[in-house]
């Protein structure tokens, strides 16, 4: 809803390579502005470089309609990312409720590994990162902020909180071992409803040596903290050792992040 364009697209990585054979959809129809597209595409592609390929005409089908699946099932080939581009119908806009993308039911299911470039993602038998924080909740561990999973859910338990922090603000901190050239964080932010909740503000900060820097912020999104998504912050590109977040909290909840990336662009 809001958008100005008459095609909107959204695109899902697998994080590896995988065999697919169906792709559903569940649009959205609230009787008002989201409403099922009039036309809907689906392209697939194996590699993030490939070219994407659409799926074959009959696939899925013609109308696509709103509170109930959409199904396209084709022969099974090899998928990394999905792309779904959407023609509002008139002046309605799309929303979606669920994705899936089905495959064959093999165990064990490979895990991707974390994406290249994450200068936050900890790696097995490396000393860096470092991550610390001012305040860890007894019930979590700050080493689960930067172990390249990312659990929105309450289980499995895979989050740093500062859930019953004394402290109105509390920050986490990466060290990186060495200078880096930073740019762009991604705040995957923990919300239980409760005591848990995303920050009234948060801000961040890097290590020039001697004294903490706020660094010079060019975009983001959302403008608000939001939990259960990726809060992308982007800024002007600058080398540091180190790099932290301080989250203001809102009222008597405390912060939590499942995740914390940061990269170079």
């Amino acid at each position: 809803v809001g958008s100005e364009n008459a095609q909107d697209e959204l695109q899902l990585d697998l994080g590896m390579s995988r065999p697919v054979h169906t792709v559903k959809l569940l649009f959205l129809d609230d009787g008002g502005p989201v409403a099922a597209p009039e036309r809907c595409q689906v392209f697939v592609r194996e590699r993030v470089e490939g070219d994407w390929q659409p799926l074959p005409t009959g696939a899925g089908p013609e109308q696509p309609q709103g509170q109930r699946a959409s199904v396209w099932t084709f022969s099974q080939r090899a998928v990394r990312q999905v792309k779904i581009v959407m023609t509002h119908a008139g002046p309605h806009r799309t929303g979606l409720t669920e994705l899936e993308v089905w495959g064959p039911a093999e165990r064990p299911v490979a895990v991707p590994s974390a994406p290249e470039g994450n200068l936050a993602a900890r790696r097995a038998g490396a000393e860096y990162p470092k991550i610390t924080a001012s305040h860890t909740s007894r019930y979590d561990r700050v080493e689960l902020a930067n172990d390249g999973r990312a659990v929105f859910a309450a289980s499995p338990h895979n989050r740093w909180t500062s859930y019953e922090s004394p402290n109105a603000e509390d920050w986490l901190e990466l060290d990186f071992g060495s200078e880096q050239t930073v740019g762009r964080v991604e705040l995957l932010l923990y919300d239980d409803g409760g005591g848990v909740q995303p920050p009234e503000s948060y801000r961040i900060e890097v290590w020039d040596g001697a004294v903490w820097q706020p660094v010079r912020e060019t975009g983001r999104l959302p403008q608000q903290p939001q939990g259960g998504v990726a809060n992308s912050v982007r800024f002007a590109s600058v080398r540091a050792g180190k790099l932290r977040v301080l989250f203001r909290h809102r009222g008597a909840s405390r912060s939590g992040v499942t995740e914390i990336e940061v990269w170079g662009d």
